[in-house]
Order: C-alpha cells, then structure tokens, then sequence
C-alpha cells in the first residue's frame, strides 16, 4: 500500500531488540520480528488491546495519503 500512497515512517520509534542498529537493519530486520498494522481509525483501542494481551505495539508513523484522520 506504501508504494501507491507514500508513508512516513519514523524508525527512532521502532523499540528494538538489539541497540546500534542501522536504519536499513531496522526496516528489514527479520531478528527484530515485525507485524505491521494499519489501521485507518481505533488506534488507541488497537495500543490497549496490545497492552491488555501483553503484546508490544508503537506508532511509528502514518500513511502519507490520510482520508478523514
């Protein structure tokens, strides 16, 4: 969906496992274990779902194309 609507995505967010990471390691990294989600509304309902099953989630950025956000 990126490719198409462009995102911003702020990678000093990204919590990470391992400290001194590259920019290009933390986008890729299969070590890091990534899912990404977007979800175009519920966002704060999405975190305490997360917290509430022990399960780590951050915002890290936004698609560039918003529609009604």
């Amino acid at each position: 969906m990126g490719e198409k609507l462009g995102a911003n995505v702020e990678l000093d967010k990204v919590p990470l496992k391992y400290a001194g990471l590259r920019y290009d390691e933390i986008w890729i990294s299969e070590a890091q274990e990534r899912m990404v989600l977007r979800p175009d509304k519920h966002v704060a309902e999405l975190l305490k779902m997360s917290a509430d099953e022990d399960v780590e989630a951050t915002v890290i950025g936004h698609s560039a194309h918003r529609t009604g956000n």
